[in-house]
């Protein structure tokens, strides 16, 4: 009966026959509850198998029922009143509507670089870091690797210029196990401890020091070449903040333009004379 049920619901590609009420078909009842076939619009992704479909419709229609049983139950027990807070939670949903209305329609999304910088700097407490942080390069060599000298004359430069990385993606294409050259991504040092020495994570002055390391593993040897590092309690490069400061520059213009448009209501209301407040002042 319930498979018969769930056909009806299906999507249109199947046939079906419900009982009807009031121009709706029917899929199941409860004591005096009705559930109609619009009520599982959407229950079903667009796409799903035919089997996948009706099992979700099974579950759900399941779910249904065993959910109004107990509210009708509850209703001939519990005599409290809920009026006022159904009110209060329709208000809310209500609110909440159009506030999310005129937010859409009037938000300004754009946040120029120059906006983030100025938040960065005006609130740069916020943005310090918690643990070590690095751009830098990576390359893995085997142990018997011919080109080991070459990468690791270039890999413990001070500096690496544009040619010198060249060179390395050149020769690291051929020979290398592993590397990475996405010098601007900056890289928590506490996910390369399997291939940096431990003084690097815990040693401050490490970077006074060098700008290179190597660590071998079984398979080779890993080499990073730092070209910036900070440390716990710097404060964070601005770039890895950005989306960050972006997200509260626009929920501080949401929270603003919520805030006026409350503000011209009453005012609004209160020129038109709308607002009645029965309490001596």
């Amino acid at each position: 009966m319930t498979r018969k049920l769930l056909l009806c619901a299906l999507i249109p590609l199947l046939l079906f026959s419900c009982r009807r009420a009031d121009d709706e078909e029917v899929v199941a009842t409860v004591y005096k509850y009705k559930l109609l076939r619009s009520d599982l619009e959407g229950v079903v992704p667009a796409g799903t198998a035919e089997a996948d479909s009706l099992a979700i419709l099974t579950a759900y229609v399941n779910q249904w029922v065993d959910r109004m049983v107990l509210v009708s139950k509850a209703e001939k027990n519990v005599k409290e009143d809920f009026s006022k807070q159904l009110e209060n939670y329709h208000n809310s949903l209500l609110v909440y509507a159009y506030e999310q209305q005129i937010i859409n329609q009037n938000i300004d999304t754009m946040v120029s670089d120059a906006e983030v910088v100025n938040y960065y700097e005006e609130h740069r407490d916020d943005f310090l870091l918690l643990s070590p942080i690095a751009r830098l390069v990576y390359v893995k060599l085997p142990f018997d690797c011919s080109e080991m000298n070459k990468v690791k004359a270039l890999m413990s430069q001070a500096t690496l210029n544009d040619d010198d990385l060249l060179n390395l993606q050149r020769i690291s294409a051929r020979v290398a196990l592993e590397m990475s050259f996405d010098i601007e991504t900056w890289v928590p040092l506490s996910t390369l401890q399997d291939r940096i020495p431990s003084t690097v994570v815990h040693d401050p002055l490490f970077f006074q020091r060098s700008r290179y390391s190597e660590l071998a593993d079984s398979a080779g040897i890993n080499m990073v070449h730092f070209v910036e590092h900070k440390m716990a309690n710097e404060y964070a490069p601005v770039e890895l903040e950005e989306s960050k400061i972006r997200s509260i520059i626009l929920n501080r213009r949401k929270v603003d333009l919520v805030s006026n448009m409350r503000r011209d209501l009453r005012r609004q209301a209160e020129i038109d004379k709308k607002i009645n407040i029965y309490i001596e002042q």
